[in-house]
């Protein structure tokens, strides 16, 4: 977005400025990087049907140095849990 403030594309897309800022100066220099990107994310506590579950691949998380591959099983509360401890220690 040209001429769009940090903050402002923060807000948009529902993301505590500060942490985006944070973001930035950790982003990784150098090398062959990936545009960025902002993703949604819901996390829900009921199970997908069965065909969903059976189709679903694992999910990759890489945060700094440390990569999670997530199950397709499971569950929000474990998986909220595993990233809020990542994410205290990469502060």
């Amino acid at each position: 977005m040209p001429g769009a403030s940090l903050s402002g594309v923060a807000l948009k897309y529902g993301v505590n400025a500060n942490l985006a800022r944070r973001w930035c100066k950790e982003r990784p220099t150098g090398g062959q990087a990936l545009p960025p990107a902002l993703l949604s994310v819901s996390v829900c506590d009921r199970a997908p049907s069965p065909k969903v579950a059976a189709a679903a691949s694992p999910i990759e998380i890489v945060i700094q140095s440390v990569r999670i591959i997530v199950p397709t099983h499971v569950d929000a509360g474990t998986l909220r849990e595993v990233l809020k401890a990542v994410s205290e220690v990469h502060r």
